[in-house]
This record gives C-alpha cells, sequence and structure tokens, in this order.
C-alpha cells in the first residue's frame, strides 16, 4: 500500500439530496458522473463496489478530475474523488 486516500461526494447544485451522507442504496441509484481512469472504472471506487456485485449508474464519463468537478456544479449528477481534491476544488468552483 503506498497510501491511504478517503473519498466523499461532490453533488451538482441541481440534485434534490441535501444529507450530508446518505445510504449506499441512494448513492447507486443517483445518476454519477464518473472519472475513468482504468478501462471504463475509477478504480478505487468502482473495484470495491464490483467485489460486492455493485454499480453504479454512471451517465457521464470523463478522464479528467477537474473538468468533470466543474461540470457537475452544474447538473443534478454525483462525483466520487478524494476528499484532497474535493476541498481544493471549492476554490474551483468560486472562480467560475
Amino acid at each position: 500500500m503506498l497510501y491511504k486516500e478517503e473519498f466523499v461526494c461532490l453533488v451538482g447544485g441541481a440534485q434534490r439530496i441535501r444529507a450530508r451522507r446518505f445510504t449506499l442504496k441512494q448513492y447507486l441509484a443517483l445518476p454519477h458522473a464518473l472519472v475513468e481512469t482504468w478501462e471504463g472504472q475509477q478504480t478505487p471506487v468502482d473495484r470495491p463496489l464490483a467485489e460486492l456485485g455493485l454499480k453504479r449508474r454512471a451517465v457521464l464519463r470523463v478522464p479528467f478530475f477537474v473538468p468533470t468537478i466543474l461540470t457537475v456544479a452544474r447538473t443534478d449528477l454525483v462525483l466520487t474523488l478524494p476528499r484532497k481534491l474535493a476541498r481544493s476544488s471549492r476554490r474551483l468552483q468560486t472562480c467560475v
């Protein structure tokens, strides 16, 4: 193991869920933006889900985090990303 990373979700402004946390069932039912890092998967997120026989409903696939963050802000999509990147995205969204 190289390091541990905590993942969080950014929820687009058009999404009706306003809770700070949601269940796995709610998470899987939401439309997701997926940052493809390996063969159609965001490996640190999708691999553990696949081990449980679960899969997200990806409606947008982008190869990079920054444009995905900027896009998700104006949609009903959910983006799962490393907490450190989510913190820095606050600055990105206010600059747009």
